[in-house]
């Protein structure tokens, strides 16, 4: 999900009355990365011979129509956001039964956010494929047509290409990734587990995602706004958005149909922060306990409190403090569980810094935030104010510091399985 989501869909309605009245009509001229491509068209399975030609082909399609971030980077940018696979080792041929995970990123995100995961899965043993949702990659305005059926095409496709392949087949993804994730494991009865990270079954404010389905239709752009980070999108069409909401809404419809039929749902590793800005935790939590009933299935909270417990009512939850004063960590943000600390990029010495220069941070903190050695971080989107004062400096979070001992528990879930 977009990370200011919450700051610039305020006062959207009220500024769409007003391009009503005025009969003001958008325009994009001069903005590159505002028009769409040829990349834009929807997804098509029967262009692809297999996971490969995929690759290959979305390769090509990314060299050729992407607004690059940095032009003298140009491969090192193609390289980033291609998807990719991770065969298993040849000593993996006696480790069991064997096991592949489709990974799939998030709204505005690439390939390259579930590097750190697939990496973890490949240690694993695993055959990892990530793939490249339609409308990214390239320039935001490939998202302007988008629908979520051609996300869900790409995905049902990778599964498909994977089943041949393997004894045991899993699918994970982050935010837009894991309600995507979850939503193939509802429709798709050959998936064994899920592992949804921070995944957008509800979108906080659900009110404002809901108006983005008309609103869309009036204006196009909820954020124009140029990226600062070469991995993903700054600025997003009001499509996008809308998509989401609809997916979510097919995936509810999905569940309760599953559930009409008296078809249980497989076991489902979920990772949430109770910090989360832009998805609604709760509201995971209730899908987790009431939908995810396999006795198998986890669920990781992690809030700022002091110590590790279990929920009483549903022991498969556990909550995890995120208030990590030696880390100076003062909670988890939406944008962060599944990354490694050692992330070249959004590591803690990575090259690029969340500190919210496009969202409705002051420009003074925004600099404090750059300027700072090593600076405090958690969830800035919705901070109190006491906090942004005791910690001018805070910048998001992009990474998980507690991220080996997730996969501790992801070993243990897997463990678990029938």
């Amino acid at each position: 999900m977009m990370i200011s989501f919450r700051h610039k869909m305020a006062g959207l309605a009220a500024f769409c009355v007003v391009l009503l009245v005025a009969g003001i009509a958008q325009s994009n001229s001069g903005k590159e990365h505002l028009q769409p491509s040829e990349a834009s068209r929807g997804f098509e399975a029967a262009l692809y011979h297999d996971f490969k030609d995929y690759i290959a082909k979305r390769r090509r399609e990314i060299s050729a129509y992407r607004v690059f971030f940095d032009p003298q980077k140009r491969e090192q940018e193609i390289d980033i956001v291609t998807p990719f696979e991770l065969k298993p080792a040849n000593s993996c041929s006696a480790a069991g039964p064997r096991r592949a995970v489709v990974l799939i990123h998030g709204l505005s995100d690439t390939a390259f956010a579930m590097r750190d995961m697939a990496k973890a899965f490949h240690k694993r043993c695993f055959w990892v494929r990530a793939i490249l949702l339609p409308g990214h990659g390239t320039r935001a305005g490939d998202l302007l047509d988008v629908t979520y059926q051609d996300w869900e095409k790409s995905v049902a496709f990778a599964l498909s290409g994977m089943k041949s392949e393997a004894d045991e087949l899993y699918v994970g993804g982050f935010s837009l990734g894991g309600l995507l994730a979850a939503n193939a494991a509802v429709m798709d009865r050959d998936i064994k587990g899920v592992f949804a990270v921070s995944p957008a079954l509800s979108v906080e404010r659900a009110w404002q995602v809901k108006q983005s389905v008309w609103l869309r239709h009036v204006v196009s752009w909820a954020d124009t706004d140029v990226a600062d980070d070469y991995a993903r999108y700054e600025a997003m069409p009001m499509n996008a958005f809308a998509q989401t909401y609809l997916l979510s809404k097919a995936f509810g419809r999905n569940v309760i149909k599953a559930k009409a039929q008296r078809r249980s749902l497989p076991p489902v590793f979920l990772v949430q922060s109770a910090d989360d800005g832009v998805i609604n935790g709760k509201q995971n939590e209730r899908f987790f306990s009431q939908d995810f009933l396999a006795p198998a299935s986890r669920m990781l909270i992690y809030q700022r409190q002091p110590t590790v417990v279990r929920n009483i009512k549903d022991g498969r939850i556990r909550y995890i403090s995120s208030d990590l004063p030696d880390h100076k960590v003062l909670g988890f943000s939406h944008q962060g569980l599944h990354i490694s600390e050692q992330n070249l990029h959004y590591g803690r010495y990575g090259d690029y810094r969340s500190c919210g220069a496009n969202a409705d941070r002051a420009a003074d903190q925004v600099a404090r935030c750059r300027e700072a050695k090593n600076p405090w971080r958690g969830e800035v989107f919705g901070m109190d104010a006491a906090t942004e004062k005791q910690y001018p400096e805070m910048a998001r979070l992009t990474f998980n510091p507690l991220f080996e001992q997730m996969f501790g528990e992801i070993d243990e879930f897997l463990a678990h399985l029938p």
